[in-house]
């Protein structure tokens, strides 16, 4: 996991501290900048009795992906069947948690989720992905920086030598 998380070790570890100690923690950022992958790596992580993945798609519907004990699933849901899924695998019974991915793609179902989960199941915690912060009550928003680039003299040469090519082609291509 080191290596897939190059540069975002300390952050992972900042983060699952964090959930620890509040109900519900956004991870915000750019587009692209790893919010799902980090987010993933928290859901794989963590050990939690119970656990679920959610992810919004841009028509609304809800992928949900559970590994409480052996049991996996992944299901298009709406709002109220993901409800009805967090009380089948007993969420809040116990210690939970609740990713939440894309909250940016359908913000207002994202919001609605998250306030009645967070009502409903006192045992619970989320980790939510978006661009912007949910504005819920007792929200935390944990930024997550883009990654600097080494060095280029902390590269290997053939990396070296590979970067420069790019960048000489790149600047070629833009003569023409």
């Amino acid at each position: 996991m080191a290596d897939l998380l190059a540069g975002r070790a300390a952050q992972l570890d900042t983060l699952i501290r964090v959930l620890y100690c509040t109900k519900l923690v956004t991870i915000t950022g750019q587009v692209g900048i790893g919010k799902t992958f980090f987010v993933k790596q928290v859901y794989d992580t963590v050990s939690y009795p119970i656990a679920a993945f959610m992810s919004f798609s841009v028509s609304g519907q809800i992928s949900v992906e559970s590994k409480e004990a052996e049991t996996f699933y992944i299901e298009s849901v709406t709002m109220p069947d993901a409800i009805n899924i967090l009380d089948g695998i007993g969420a809040g019974s116990k210690e939970t948690l609740l990713v939440i991915d894309g909250c940016e793609v359908a913000f207002e179902t994202s919001t609605a989720l998250v306030e009645e989960a967070l009502a409903r199941y006192e045992n619970m915690r989320i980790a939510a992905t978006s661009q912007v912060a949910l504005h819920i009550p007792g929200e935390i928003c944990f930024e997550l920086p883009a990654l600097s680039l080494p060095s280029l003299s902390l590269l290997p040469a053939w990396k070296n030598s590979t970067i420069l090519m790019q960048a000489h082609c790149s600047c070629r291509s833009q003569e023409r």
